[in-house]
């Protein structure tokens, strides 16, 4: 409809509709299965002839479409079971007769009736039943469970370790909690004082950490009462507060939450930032789990002095939790007992791991007496696995199939190693999914199911690694992503399908124990390689060339090309990072075009792509493209990733003097482009003669690149001195525009292509704009990385931690000094609008966001809080699709801006929308409306 609106061609519109098909089944369900050379296309998709030309163009062979061809999986089926009874006769086994009634069923007697379902006491989703009595017969449909449409009534039913461990969970806190609006209050305490209540939801964490809370503060003293079972009407209010796009189990989390308010005299979401995991490990839970307490304090508007949020680090023990509850507690004026927490804590830990030891034992029994048969291991996060409205009854559909399905939980997963393979998997839940795959991988009788949500952002990366780790033993696998539209008939079908495929599978391969199977970090010396950056926006350009001045030389990659762009969405689902996406495509363009030169890739180029250590996507990055490399045959191409950890100070990839040389230069680079594009942005929307500032710029940018390449020091700071000049000198009409602010996500903000020319668009419609800089990125990872390395010294006083902060503090101090030589030549012409300091930026969301929540949240966050703060007149929240950190920051600033200021989310997945468009207008005008109002105060 978007391209029809914007005058396509309804035969260019169908023709391109054709081919959208077949590239889907191509990367979807062929992926890397052999094409032949005799196809036939078989299925109703087979009558459509555009389709079938669309095939014969993109696979370039003929294809073959016989008689009757829409029906032939309803031959195959009916052959099938005249086959299946011909064998069971001969075996002398008794044959069913067939259910078809016969067209006389047209006369029977025919009623329609409709009542809610009570049939299992444990269901709370309360479907309406659509009743279908047919001459005594009776057809029941609208259940989400799919428990009347089951074809499986008589088949034995097979335990519910679902509902087995739910079972024990509530065992192991039985008489140390109680169901909202299910039992009384337990209104004293043992010394005859008045029990505070508590409140918890039953959602995210709880299925993890749960057990370990309830017992902690009904020690504590609290009487604690946690919501119902899930149920539709949950799932509703949930829905209903959202203030943004997220997962369902968020979506969950908000109703359970919504449940509670008012109701109890405390409200306890804490920030879930660690689990537990070994001290040299990370174990982040996702963005959304850290950020999910200020998300629903700004949706649900909870007072936040009856809300206790405290940041949990559970890898740090009983210590860090005594730290962040003291400080909790503090907040909101509880009093707090060290020894009396102590006590509780040790008490509720007991708790927790004896209940982990339980499932261990159980799983053990399981799979002993499992014999030879075949299961089904259920993989996923616990709030996915085991909220049986989010997994819509699986495992009792499971039960009722009679096919042994196991919950991940129940597996002893701590002798599997993965760390060489997978040496950056920060988040908890990613470990234990990856361990799990090899798990199964080394049991002949086990095959996986892969329980996700739609828009679950770490999953879209593991998903890739575990479809490669399943691929090395030929393993069949389920993938079920699931959300509040799903329904269980459906489901089943699929479960139905994946059981026959295992019952089929024949040969059972699996993978010696302690064998390392993905060779993921590709090492080779960078000395004769020519180094390909991404372009994320004209500072990478700059980047280059500090490579260049350190003796390595680099090249930016083309971007956003048409066959790059085609081959990044085909070898992604698109449910991960659009920049992922664009990247992938950039590299692989680079390659084919490099190969077509005669050029040996794999001895002559590496790729540069930081990383960050989580708990964003944008660490998995490379990880993806060393695969994707890997499995196209170029899979000794290293890629250079500097990590956000240490400030991106290359160690290991260069020697420690060439380090810090290329480190300060890139610095120099990124402050130099950061202040050329302000004055860009700057002059631009005002110029008379069209085009002049972009001529200015491309010039200082050449001049910039120059002197970086010769070291940079005076000579960039005599560039940006001519650079300054040169924009001031611009003739302009200075009648004032609307001044608009962009945050979000560092590479669409700064993509041009990504952002399909946001601040062009936005100029084009009366505005002026100022985009967060990557500098400002930088800038808050020394911040960070200086906490760190000072909470290190704080910990342990050693030689180590206090170079570590010393060099630390130094780079820091350094970056402030180039800033400052390097901003000075523009402070006149950009009237003071340099980035904000991470320091402010923090200030700025005390109380409403934390800084124990890494990533670009809290810089979005901060920085739309600036603008308003420094009088601009609206904030755009540039955003991939799914970007959770965006959406987190989307989810505060539409409450936080609301009345305040405009404000619009820009949402980019490589599509043209012409709302998107009108959406950015509408905006534009508000803004307008908000620069005079301004000016009339």
């Amino acid at each position: 409809m978007s391209y029809l609106q914007m005058g396509a061609a309804r035969e260019d519109l169908l023709a391109g509709l054709s081919r959208a098909v077949v590239h889907n089944y191509l990367n979807r369900v062929v992926q890397d299965g052999k094409i032949g050379k005799v196809i036939s296309f078989q299925g109703g998709p087979s009558l459509n002839k555009s389709v079938v030309a669309a095939f014969e163009a993109v696979v370039g062979k003929p294809i073959v479409t016989l008689p009757h061809r829409e029906v032939m999986g309803a031959i195959g089926a009916a052959l099938h079971a005249r086959d299946e009874a011909e064998a069971a006769a001969r075996r002398g086994e008794t044959v069913k007769p067939s259910r078809f009634r016969g067209w006389s069923v047209v006369d029977a007697a025919f009623t329609h009736s409709e009542e809610v379902c009570h049939r299992n006491p444990n269901c709370h989703n309360q479907c309406k039943l659509q009743i279908y009595r047919i001459g005594g017969d009776e057809a029941i449909y609208g259940g989400e469970c799919g428990m009347y449409e089951s074809r499986a009534k008589s088949t034995v039913r097979a335990p519910d370790y679902n509902r087995i461990r739910q079972n024990l969970y509530f065992k192991a806190m039985q008489g140390k909690y109680r169901v909202l609006d299910e039992e009384p209050a337990q209104a004293v305490s043992a010394e005859g004082k008045k029990r505070p209540t508590l409140g918890i939801p039953r959602s995210l964490s709880f299925f993890q950490t749960g057990l370990f809370w309830v017992h902690l503060m009904d020690r504590l003293g609290f009487d604690v009462v946690i919501t119902p079972e899930t149920d539709n009407r949950i799932v509703d209010a949930g829905i209903e507060a959202m203030t943004c796009e997220a997962c369902f189990p968020v979506k969950i989390s908000h109703g359970h939450a919504s449940k509670l308010k008012g109701r109890v005299d405390w409200l306890f979401l804490p920030m879930m930032i660690e689990m537990e995991a070994p001290p040299n490990k990370k174990g982040y839970y996702c963005p959304y789990l850290e950020a999910n307490s200020f998300m629903l304090k700004a949706a649900l508007k909870l007072d936040d002095k009856t809300t206790l949020m405290p940041a949990i680090y559970m890898k740090y023990g009983r210590d860090g939790l005594i730290k962040a509850f003291r400080e909790e507690f503090a907040r909101v004026g509880l009093p707090f007992d060290q020894k009396a927490f102590a006590a509780a804590y040790d008490e509720a830990w007991a708790a927790h791991t004896a209940f982990a030891r339980e499932l261990r034992s159980l799983g053990k029994t399981v799979l002993e007496k499992l014999g030879d048969r075949r299961a089904i291991v259920v993989v996923g996060r616990p709030y996915s696995a085991y909220d049986s409205r989010t997994n819509l009854n699986l495992f009792a559909t499971f039960s009722r199939l009679g096919v042994i399905a196991i919950p991940q939980e129940l597996l002893d997963l701590d002798p599997i190693e993965i760390e060489d393979d997978y040496p950056n998997m920060y988040w908890g839940f990613g470990d234990k999914i990856l361990k799990t795959s090899r798990y199964i991988n080394n049991d002949k009788r086990l095959f996986g199911l892969y329980l996700t949500s739609f828009s679950c952002g770490p999953d879209s990366f593991i998903l890739h690694f575990f479809n490669d780790e399943m691929n090395r033993t030929g393993r069949p696998y389920l993938e079920l992503e699931l959300d509040e539209h799903s329904a269980g008939a459906g489901v089943e079908t699929r479960l139905l399908a994946f059981i026959d495929v295992i019952k089929n599978q024949r040969d059972v391969r699996t993978l010696p124990q302690g064998v390392n199977v993905i060779a993921r970090k590709a090492k080779a010396p960078l000395q004769g390689r020519t180094i390909y950056l991404p372009k994320m926006s004209q500072g990478s350009y700059a980047l280059a060339a500090a490579f260049d001045g350190v003796g390595c030389k680099a090249e930016v990659m083309p971007t956003y090309t048409t066959a790059g762009l085609e081959f990044g969405k085909s070898n992604t689902s698109g449910k991960e990072c659009f920049p992922c996406t664009v990247t992938t495509g950039d590299m692989f363009e680079t390659v084919t075009k490099l190969r077509e030169q005669g050029r040996d890739v794999e001895n002559e180029i590496a790729f540069f792509m930081p990383e960050t250590e989580g708990p964003c996507r944008f660490g998995q990055y490379n990880y993806l493209h060393r695969m994707l490399l890997q499995r196209y045959g170029c899979g000794g191409i290293p890629i250079l990733s500097p990590s956000s950890e240490d400030s991106y100070r290359c160690k290991g990839f260069f020697s420690d003097e060439q380090a810090g040389q290329f480190r300060g230069l890139a610095w120099q680079a990124i402050v130099y482009t950061d202040m050329i594009e302000k004055s860009l942005w700057r002059v631009r929307p005002y110029e008379k003669v069209k085009g002049t500032t972009d001529a200015v710029f491309a010039e200082a940018l050449r001049e910039g690149v120059e002197a970086t390449r010769a070291g940079g020091g005076l000579k960039l700071i005599k560039a940006a001195r001519r650079a300054a000049a040169k924009f001031s000198a611009i003739e302009r009409d200075e009648k004032a525009r609307p001044l608009v602010g962009i945050v979000g996500e560092i590479y669409v903000r700064t993509h041009n292509e990504s952002n399909q020319e946001l601040v062009r668009t936005l100029e084009s419609m009366g505005c002026e704009t100022f985009t967060s800089s990557i500098g400002e990125w930088i800038d808050y990872t020394t911040h960070t990385s200086i906490e760190d390395a000072h909470g290190r010294w704080k910990d342990k006083r050693t030689w180590d931690n206090g170079r570590e902060l010393a060099k630390s503090w130094l780079i820091g101090k350094g970056q402030r000094i180039v800033s400052k030589m390097l901003g000075l030549p523009f402070a006149k012409l950009l009237h003071g609008r340099f980035d904000h300091s991470t320091e402010h930026l923090l200030d700025l969301v005390e109380g409403i966001f934390s800084n124990h929540i890494n990533g670009e949240a809290i810089l979005s966050i901060g920085g739309a809080f600036a603008f308003r703060e420094h009088g601009f007149d609206g904030v755009v929240n540039a955003m991939p699709f799914t970007c959770m950190p965006s959406t987190i920051a989307s989810a505060i600033l539409k409450v936080h801006m609301r009345r305040k200021m405009p404000f619009v989310d820009m949402v980019y997945d490589g599509t043209i929308l012409p709302n998107r468009n009108t959406n950015l207008a509408t905006f534009a005008f508000q803004a307008k409306q908000q620069q005079e109002a301004r000016r009339n105060r």
